[in-house]
């Protein structure tokens, strides 16, 4: 595995740890965080699970850049509100925009586990 893969998988887990501690943290008029908010929610909802998923069917590069960006996005923008809708049927919901934490920790959680999954794939060798 090369360090580029191990560095990848950092940042995918700083994203996701990034995005939670901005929303979970209450907002302060003294630190105006509301960009950095955005921006990693953003970049959980709308990239980071299906760039794990993308990782994990593909582990060795065998996509180039802008294929994987594109597949990344695709793939996320389809998998994030399969996330909510299944969320719809559980019993504390899907939360609300005064409670994020029940949609926040199941991309949290889905992510993570994309992510180990992916890792572990790049960890063997190429087929």
């Amino acid at each position: 595995m090369t360090w580029g893969r191990n560095r990848i998988f950092s940042i995918v887990l700083l994203c996701v740890l990034l995005a939670d501690l901005t929303t979970l943290t209450p907002l302060f008029q003294n630190f105006p965080y509301l960009p950095f908010r955005v921006a990693f929610n953003a970049i959980l909802i709308a990239f980071l699970p299906g760039f794990c998923i993308m990782m994990a069917l593909y582990p060795h590069g065998r996509l180039g850049g802008i294929e994987m960006l594109g597949y990344s996005i695709m793939v996320s923008l389809l998998v994030s509100p399969l996330t909510a809708f299944a969320m719809s049927f559980l019993p504390c919901g899907f939360g609300t925009v005064e409670n994020p934490v029940p949609l926040l920790a199941a991309l949290s959680a889905m992510t993570i586990a994309l992510a180990i999954t992916a890792f572990i794939r790049n960890r063997k060798g190429p087929r």
